[in-house]
């Protein structure tokens, strides 16, 4: 978790310490509220996407700032590193679109900003070949990150929220209208969906536990 204040506090949610504080810290030379953040898949490195538009990664354990990206136009909404370890991709979104940066190059390899209105979700599938997007603008995108372009588009006919690959090339998504969708990505159809559950969803993670 990240504060206004500029400190970043890690809390344990096993059943045995469930709720529990286990580690703050303020992370030095941060100018600006960290908007977005997350681990990469060793727990090492902590992205932050801030308000001053810059994307900075921090060593948790040597605790230092490894990099600083710049590039996007607006505040970075969303950061996610690639899920397969020892692959040191990160991934952003601003207003701009989606931007790829490869840690060990120290720059960015690659900007997809297709998506016409704000992405407000990414995930990845299984085996990490491929990102998917969803936006304002009622459409799924699906990238090949092996060619680091776009691949397919499906129309979702409302506006995303939030997207979570499941499995088998399917994925879920929430929108504007608080219905849960389940998408074939191949076929480029939704093939389940539930009742109304909620006005908007903002995000999946807390679903599927």
């Amino acid at each position: 978790m990240s504060c206004r204040s500029l400190n970043v506090i890690i809390w344990s949610l096993s059943f045995d310490e469930g709720g529990k504080q286990i580690r703050k810290f303020r992370i030095q030379r941060m100018p600006s509220p960290v908007i977005s953040m997350c681990f990469d898949p060793s727990s090492t490195f902590l992205a932050m996407g801030s308000g001053d538009y810059k994307i900075r990664i921090y060593d948790v354990k040597q605790d230092y700032i490894t990099h600083q990206f710049e590039g996007h136009t607006s505040r970075v909404t969303i950061v996610k590193f690639h899920p397969i370890i020892g692959k040191m991709l990160l991934f952003s979104v601003g207003l701009d679109g989606i931007r790829v940066w490869d840690l060990m190059k120290y720059r960015c390899i690659a900007h997809f900003n297709q998506h016409s209105s704000q992405v407000t979700g990414i995930t990845f599938s299984n085996d990490g070949k491929q990102l998917i997007s969803c936006a304002r603008d009622n459409i799924i995108h699906i990238y090949d990150l092996e060619e680091m372009k776009l691949k397919r588009m499906i129309p979702t006919f409302e506006s995303m929220e939030c997207i979570l690959y499941l499995n088998n090339n399917q994925v879920i998504t929430g929108g504007e209208d608080g219905i849960l969708k389940i998408w074939d990505i191949e076929k480029k159809e939704s093939i389940k969906q539930s009742n109304k559950i909620s006005k908007v969803f903002k995000d999946l993670r807390f679903f599927l536990l």
